[in-house]
């Protein structure tokens, strides 16, 4: 699930070019939602994220 978000971001990020992406989830989305910021934390050539709600 952690790259279908992955994907998912870097096909939105492809799309919306430098507007700011902000992440919600919850429950589990949440859990994937803060995986992937922490992933941005760790790599930065992953698109970034504006906020995470």
């Amino acid at each position: 699930m952690a790259a279908a978000v992955k994907l998912a971001v870097k096909h939105l990020y492809e799309q919306v070019g430098e507007q700011p992406i902000y992440i919600v989830g919850y429950s589990n989305g949440g859990a994937l939602a803060l995986n992937y910021v922490l992933s941005v934390i760790e790599d930065p050539s992953l698109p970034p994220v504006k906020k995470l709600v």
